[in-house]
């Protein structure tokens, strides 16, 4: 069985994996990848690549945050439109800004998140979500490394490549508070790092190894309306006790603060241009497959 999508024999060591981790999306619980704030913070990862009939090494999902659990619990929601045509939450985010409260409104929208999976120093593996600000800082460098000023800089390869790629180094810090912003927003940077291939650092432990496709539990718009409306729990006690041992996608790199966050309109994440980034990624996307 060939778990990533990479025919070198480096990547060999990385597919000794048991079969059903691939189809059921990782053996053992998941974990998320926290990145710790200031310039000093040792955050350093590397992006395991595609799993086997995967496009990318990421996976673009929309999430509803600020959805509270029968345990008074803070957790998300899949996006209705992730699979089906119609999301009640996208819905009464359009009545909220109709209705002219553009805070609210932009609180119950759905909110891109980029899944990966990644190493850490240590050789574990880890579920990374990164917001839109993280995701066009990653593919910034991702694009400077395989363009030719990042082959004259030592890099020339995609940062994911088992024998031919690099570490990352994320650093987050906090910009300033603006409008009616209760938190100060998160400020990203990524540098690469040093070329190394991954079979000289620790070894990888594949069983934690997620399909991406498959992290966020699936609610048909009948399901999600029921939920909205506090008249389903989303997730049961059993779902909740692995969810505070694993940690969640609020509480990793990328994930936005919310619901407590008031955003202004205006605000810096606003500004990210969604298509001139989903445009990005498409290209990158049909580059890495050719």
């Amino acid at each position: 069985m060939e778990l990533f999508e990479t025919t070198s024999d480096v990547g060999e060591e990385l597919k000794r994996c048991k079969e059903e981790t691939a189809e059921s999306g990782g053996g053992g619980d998941r974990s998320y990848y926290k990145i710790e704030e200031g310039e000093a913070a040792n955050n350093k990862v590397r992006i395991l690549p595609p799993l086997k009939g995967q496009k990318t090494p990421w996976y673009h999902v929309k999430l509803h945050f600020g959805i509270i659990t029968s345990e008074g619990k803070n957790s998300v929601v899949l996006c209705g439109k992730q699979n089906f045509d119609d999301c009640p939450f996208c819905r009464e985010a359009a009545l909220l800004r109709e209705a002219g409260d553009k805070m609210k409104s932009w609180n119950a929208m759905a909110k891109d998140q980029y899944m990966y999976n990644v190493v850490d120093a240590d050789g574990n593996v880890f579920l990374l979500s990164a917001d839109k600000k993280l995701q066009a800082k990653i593919i910034s460098q991702v694009e400077f490394a395989v363009s030719d000023d990042g082959a004259e800089a030592g890099q020339g390869d995609y940062p994911w490549d088992i024998e031919k790629g690099c570490w990352l180094k994320i650093v987050k810090t906090k910009g300033q508070k603006s409008g009616k912003q209760k938190y100060p927003p998160n400020i990203w940077n990524v540098h690469l790092l040093a070329k190394k291939p991954l079979e000289e650092d620790k070894r990888v432990n594949l069983e934690s190894v997620s399909d991406l496709t498959k992290i966020y539990k699936e609610f048909n718009p009948d399901d999600l309306q029921l939920i909205l409306d506090g008249k389903m729990d989303p997730y049961p006690k059993d779902d909740e006790e692995k969810e505070e041992k694993t940690g969640t996608a609020s509480e990793t790199a990328g994930a936005e603060e919310v619901p407590e966050n008031e955003v202004a309109e205006g605000s810096d994440d606003e500004a990210i241009d969604q298509s001139k980034l989903d445009s990005t990624l498409k290209g990158i996307e049909d580059k890495y497959k050719k």
